[in-house]
């Protein structure tokens, strides 16, 4: 289904949210149940204290018309006192009976306080309601102090009907109160409840939310490192599988492919492209890194520049792609012989080519420039149009100089090769001119010429 389709990370956070929404529905309705069990407690008990005062009320009025009609009857022998006497004991009877049956599930204190307004009630009737009736109906005259004897009996029904109706007020008043604290207490619990699922699902999308936040960020700063081409940043490790997993993984892959493409575009970009040796650029860079590590550990620096003689006249007489060929061939050679040393090899511009040899003396640069010169001419690539010979030569200009005598540049090293190098040109080509700065009296010059 489309509108499910979060992927594994959003259903993960899905499942999180409608768990914590759906204990939360749960207790919010196991608290409703819980209110309206204490609500509907407190009703039945409310009705059960209605229905105790109006049968209390009852009682007591249906005592009181006994009394009056007792009264009535014995002042004026009418006989509808006696029905009205008949009638409040009936009720007084059916009273009793209901406060009688609803003893059994009243507390204690109610339980003792209605029986006893039953008992004086129930005194009264039998040993002064019922006689004084029976006397005056067989025309006797009750006495004064049966009568104070009766009134006072009655009185002592009022005094207990009084505190039962205290007694029974004061339990509709606890019930009340405890039904409001029930409520309050219920309340309570559902906020407290609400507030602690609420910590919680904020804890645990925090939680999910982290685990996946986290690692975007440190992806994002590997990223970063990326667009600044620099393919060693790796990617932060990521245990779960999911769809942050798998885009991890692309851009991984990607991170590998670009690494590797990169590296090849800069050493494409390092190189020259007819020949394949480093070009005029990468030589540059690569003279001031190691004319600066000399001058720190003040070690000397060797130049080796060479030219092909008379390279105009071969492309002249074989053209272009032959004298392209003929550089590709000398640039094997130089391949050949420096490819496993620390001697960096390039081409200088044209047909001129540069070696840059580090912290390696003037002797030692010497005999190198020498071996070269020889093995160019070995290689017998035929030049009819040479002054020199009928194959190949070079001319060679070494320098060698120590960058910490005096302030000196890296150019300054080319500028004395390349004197060197116009020196072995004008005195006939095809030999090796050395010029340094490291003589006797320190004063530079040249110092030493081989001539082929």
């Amino acid at each position: 289904m489309k509108f499910l389709n979060f992927g594994r990370i959003g259903r993960k956070l899905l499942i999180t949210t409608s768990i914590s929404a759906i204990v939360f529905f749960i207790y919010v309705f196991f608290s409703y149940l819980e209110i309206d069990h204490q609500f509907s407690t407190n009703a039945r008990l409310q009705i059960e204290i209605d229905e105790l005062q109006n049968s209390l009320h009852i009682l007591y009025v249906s005592l009181l018309n006994q009394e009056s009609a007792q009264s009535g009857y014995h002042l004026t022998k009418e006989t509808t006192f006696l029905d009205s006497f008949e009638k409040s004991t009936e009720e007084y009877n059916n009273a009793t009976d209901f406060l009688i049956g609803k003893l059994e599930t009243q507390p204690p204190n109610i339980k003792k306080s209605i029986e006893d307004v039953i008992k004086k009630g129930q005194s009264w009737h039998e040993e002064y309601g019922a006689p004084l009736i029976t006397m005056t109906k067989n025309g006797e005259q009750p006495t004064v102090e049966l009568y104070k004897e009766s009134k006072a009996s009655f009185d002592d029904f009022r005094q207990s009907l009084h505190e039962a109706e205290i007694v029974t007020a004061t339990l509709r008043d606890t019930y009340r109160n405890t039904y409001k604290d029930k409520i309050s207490e219920a309340r309570n619990r559902l906020f407290i409840i609400s507030i602690l699922l609420i910590i919680l699902n904020v804890l645990i999308i925090n939680r999910q939310t982290k685990s996946i936040i986290q690692p975007v960020l440190l992806l994002n700063n590997s990223v970063k490192a990326y667009t600044r081409k620099d393919f060693t940043v790796g990617i932060p490790p990521y245990k779960r599988e999911d769809e942050l997993a798998e885009l991890i993984r692309n851009i991984n892959t990607m991170r590998i492919e670009l690494h590797e493409k990169f590296s090849s575009m800069e050493s494409l970009v390092d190189l020259d492209g007819h020949t394949g040796i480093y070009n005029r650029r990468y030589f540059d860079q690569t003279l001031e890194l190691e004319w600066a590590n000399a001058r720190y550990y003040s070690k000397v620096i060797s130049l080796i520049l060479f030219d092909i003689d008379y390279f105009k006249n071969y492309n002249d007489t074989f053209g272009h792609l032959e004298g392209d060929k003929c550089l590709k061939n000398i640039s094997r050679k130089l391949c050949e012989l420096y490819g496993d040393s620390s001697d960096i090899v390039a081409r200088f511009g044209g047909e001129e080519f540069a070696i840059i040899l580090p912290d390696q003396s003037e002797e030692v640069a010497l005999t190198k420039a020498e071996t070269l010169r020889k093995m160019i001419l070995d290689l017998k690539i035929l030049h009819p149009t040479s002054e020199v010979n009928k194959f190949v030569t070079i001319s060679v200009g070494v320098a060698t100089m120590t960058p910490s005598n005096g302030n000196r540049r890296s150019t300054h090293l080319i500028s004395l090769a390349d004197q060197a190098l116009y020196h072995a040109k004008e005195n006939g080509r095809n030999q090796v001119t050395q010029y340094s700065d490291i003589t006797t009296d320190n004063s530079p010059g040249l110092k030493q010429k081989i001539v082929q």
